[in-house]
């Protein structure tokens, strides 16, 4: 997978805004393929000298665009010799909470598959309701199979309106009111 870093979409977008004036041109393209190829190497890491070589450039011309650059706090020099890409550590930070989502999804898939397989798992009680939503008002429906839930794309001041839509059987409706152990049920048809 390639990712494009939304650092170098915004050092693109300046250095274009700029790449009109005159005597620019070759330093803008140096400058891009700079930024390029720190992004595009392991750890957004790169060793200037072999930069130098790759880019067939002066080491000088290097070290000025990269002056500019750690000034626009997109770069920084770790050592002697080696430029690195400020925005490192947020992507990895991403890709840690990219697998920490993934673990989740996982995790919520393979319960699911549980409660396919043991149906009698399958529930909730007032109890639960109780304990997860001591302070809300809890509204359960039993639905059948087949049943279509139609929701609008904007609320209204007075809430939304919720539509349901079912050809094989009535839908339960059951009311748990903070407070009520009198609970309210009514099937629509």
């Amino acid at each position: 997978m390639k990712v494009v870093h939304p650092g170098l979409k915004e050092l693109n977008r300046v250095i274009d805004s700029q790449s009109d004036r005159p005597l620019s041109n070759s330093l803008v393209l140096v400058t891009k393929q700079l930024a390029k190829l720190i992004i595009e190497s392991p750890n957004f890491s790169v060793n200037i000298n072999d930069a130098a070589d790759i880019l067939k450039v002066p080491k000088r011309r290097l070290n000025d665009i990269t002056l500019v650059l750690e000034g626009a706090g997109l770069v920084y020099r770790p050592k002697k010799n080696f430029i690195n890409w400020c925005l490192y550590p947020d992507l990895k930070y991403l890709a840690n909470k990219e697998n920490e989502i993934d673990g989740l999804i996982a995790n919520a898939v393979f319960e699911l598959m549980k409660l396919k397989h043991d149906k009698d798992l399958a529930y909730v009680t007032r109890e639960d309701l109780d304990e997860t939503y001591s302070d809300k008002t809890v509204m359960a429906m039993k639905v059948p199979p087949n049943t279509t839930m139609k929701v609008p794309e904007n609320m209204t001041e007075n809430g939304m309106i919720l539509g349901f839509q079912s050809e094989d059987g009535p839908i339960e409706l059951q009311l748990f009111i903070e407070g009520d152990h009198n609970d309210y049920i009514e099937k629509l048809t």
